[in-house]
C-alpha cells in the first residue's frame, strides 16, 4: 500500500467549489450561489441514497472512497476516486415538474508518492 500525506493541490473549475480528500472519504462543497433554485432534496451522488447536506451558504456531499458508487482507477502514479453530483427530482404524485439537469464530476487523486490532490 502507498502512504498518504494530506497536502492538497486544488484545481477548481468554479469559484468557491471545494473538494476535500481524506483518508477514508471525499467531500465536495458547492456554494448555493452556483446552484440557485436547487433544493437539497434534489442533490445526490451516483448512489441516490447518498444525499446532500446543507448550510446557509453551501451544499455538501460526502462519500466513502468505497461507497456511493464511487469509482476507482489506477494510473502509473496515483489512485483516482471519482463520483458525480446529480440533480434528481423528488417524486410527487400528480405533479409534473421540469428540473434542470446538473452533473458535477469530482475526483481525488491519491499519489503513490504521498501527495493528494482534488479536482471538482
Amino acid at each position: 500500500m502507498f502512504s498518504l500525506l494530506f497536502n492538497f493541490l486544488s484545481f477548481i473549475l468554479a469559484p468557491g467549489v471545494d473538494v476535500q480528500c481524506n483518508r477514508d472519504n471525499m467531500t465536495i462543497i458547492i456554494p448555493k450561489s452556483l446552484l440557485r433554485g436547487i433544493d437539497r432534496e434534489h442533490l445526490r451522488l451516483l448512489d441516490t441514497t447518498c444525499k446532500a447536506e446543507e448550510t446557509s451558504g453551501h451544499f455538501s456531499l460526502t462519500t466513502p472512497l468505497t461507497g456511493c458508487n464511487t469509482t476507482r482507477r489506477q494510473t502509473p502514479t496515483a489512485i483516482v476516486y471519482s463520483n458525480t453530483v446529480l440533480e434528481i427530482p423528488v417524486a410527487a404524485e400528480d405533479v409534473v415538474t421540469r428540473v434542470r439537469e446538473i452533473e458535477i464530476q469530482f475526483s481525488c487523486f491519491y499519489s503513490k508518492y504521498g501527495v493528494v490532490s482534488s479536482v471538482g
